[in-house]
């Protein structure tokens, strides 16, 4: 996931902001995935719905720490001027979102993001806010992930 994230950085803010920068998180779900039947294979092909969650989001939880720390460093330490170049192109794409969803005139849009234009976009706690709410979403996810995987003993399987 960094590595992906550090390849859409180089290629510049384009890259940085397509939808390339999302297989990070198909990344993540397919290394969850995989935890969650390693651990089913080590237990006999067993794995209770409870150990299925909770494998799967520590997986989670430990991958998006680690990219949201590299995230930072990236945007407030080792590349300020990135940071500045992403907070204007943001705004440029987020103008656009507000006109195409709500039918926001210009003017409205350019407000709404006027409004928020003198706070730090990516200071720790909106990076914070974010992270928590990915997580409760990839939540859902290992829920899901465990339901399919898990598997009682005394229960049969089908093949």
């Amino acid at each position: 996931m960094i590595a992906l994230m550090y390849g859409t950085y180089l290629g510049g803010i384009r890259a940085f902001m397509s939808p390339v920068s999302y297989l990070g998180y198909g990344v993540l779900v397919g290394w969850g995935v995989a935890a969650v039947l390693i651990r089913k294979k080590n237990n006999g092909g067993y794995l209770d719905f409870q150990e299925a969650v909770k494998t799967c989001f520590r997986i989670f939880v430990i991958g998006l720490a680690l990219q949201t720390l590299f995230y930072w460093l990236l945007l407030n330490v080792f590349d300020p001027h990135f940071k500045q170049v992403l907070a204007q192109a943001y705004s440029v794409k987020t103008k656009e979102v507000y006109q195409s969803m709500g039918g926001m005139s210009e003017d409205q849009a350019q407000r709404a993001i006027d409004s928020d234009q003198g706070a730090d976009q990516f200071s720790p706690g909106r990076i914070l806010m974010g992270l928590a709410q990915i997580y409760i979403i990839l939540f859902i996810v290992a829920l899901l992930i465990a339901a399919v995987v898990r598997r009682k003993k005394g229960t049969v399987q089908a093949s």
